[in-house]
């Protein structure tokens, strides 16, 4: 994605605060197209489900982020798309439970990882255990969790997540290889 249609994102973020008519169904249109690509993409990987849809996904995190009052704090579109992956996070999570509940502990809704997420492509993972595995990873190091989180739900690229979270690239990287070794050792375990 271009650098001018993420600035173009957080511009839309300052018109919508300052009030700016046709401001909010602007930066609807932008970021639906974006969520909507990221939700399609983990709905690709998705084989246990195929009656979840990405609209569902990009609708219930609409829900959520786009209220006068969680609008009026975000600063720009790194802050925008990093809470629009903890609620896909959350959604997919809380998705694959209640799956998992209708069957009685049946199969556990799972994601299939590319090569460029903790493990080679040919390998699931539960997303609920993703989600433990992160969440103790978050009590290790809290940074190398939202690395994680924004990378494979969000969708940013080392340099947005620098950005984002105002450390240097190479913080980021070494952040990325310690938390992909910790969650191939944990995920492991978990199984």
């Amino acid at each position: 994605m271009p650098d001018d249609g993420h600035a173009d994102i957080t511009t839309l973020l300052g018109d919508v605060r300052a009030g700016k008519p046709d401001a909010l169904n602007q930066l609807l249109g932008r970021v639906y197209d974006e969520l909507r690509a990221r939700a399609a993409w983990h709905l690709h990987r998705e084989r246990s489900d195929p009656t979840l849809q990405p609209t569902v996904i990009v609708h219930e995190v609409f829900l959520k982020l786009f209220q006068p009052d969680v609008l009026a704090k975000m600063p720009n579109r790194a802050y925008l798309f990093a809470c629009a992956a903890r609620n896909m996070r959350q959604f997919l999570v809380d998705h694959a439970r209640e799956r998992g509940a209708r069957k009685r502990g049946g199969d556990r809704r799972r994601e299939e990882w590319d090569s460029s997420v903790v493990v080679a492509n040919s390998r699931k993972v539960d997303v609920v255990k993703l989600h433990e595995a992160l969440t103790n990873l978050s009590l290790v190091n809290d940074r190398q969790a939202q690395v994680v989180e924004l990378r494979f739900f969000a969708g940013m690229s080392n340099q947005e997540i620098a950005d984002y979270l105002h450390v240097s690239l190479s913080a980021v990287e070494r952040d990325w290889r310690f938390a992909r070794a910790w969650l191939r050792e944990h995920l492991d375990g978990m199984a």
